[in-house]
């Protein structure tokens, strides 16, 4: 039983994209130390790369689904990271926006849950995205295990 578990897992992560896995698994480590830690600056470390990266970054790779170039500038790698903060700043501002416009008080939890709801829905999008492109234009990291 343990072997078609195996498989099951191993055809999973060969589907999944490295980047939008790590995404995905980071935001939810984030969630939960964030929900189980001391408030103090360790916590307010952990909150940086939720705010400021991982929506952007599901964002940007649900709409650059392709390393085509955009005005001449292929994006790889640094640039998707490059505009992952802007667009980050943009979603916060966006989920603050509408988190005190649905009338809910816009707490840390909130916008937590919001934001980690920005980054699962985006990177499901950029997965379905990037299926549709061909094999020789779709972004896909490489990440060697040794």
């Amino acid at each position: 039983m343990s072997h078609g578990t195996s498989r099951l897992v191993d055809v999973a992560i060969e589907r999944v994209p490295t980047d939008l896995f790590v995404v995905v698994l980071a935001t939810v480590a984030v969630d939960l130390s964030l929900l189980f830690l001391v408030p103090g600056p360790t916590r307010f470390l952990l909150a940086l790369p939720l705010l400021f990266v991982f929506p952007g970054y599901a964002l940007v790779s649900g709409l650059f689904p392709s390393t085509a170039s955009v005005r001449g500038v292929d994006l790889y790698g640094l640039e998707r990271v490059a505009l992952s903060v802007p667009a980050s700043v943009t979603v916060l501002v966006a989920v603050g926006l509408a988190t005190t416009g649905a009338g809910t008080v816009l707490v840390a939890e909130n916008v937590l849950a919001a934001l980690s709801l920005v980054v699962l829905w985006g990177a499901v999008v950029a997965l379905l995205r990037r299926r549709r492109v061909p094999d020789d234009r779709r972004y896909d990291p490489t990440v060697t295990w040794a």
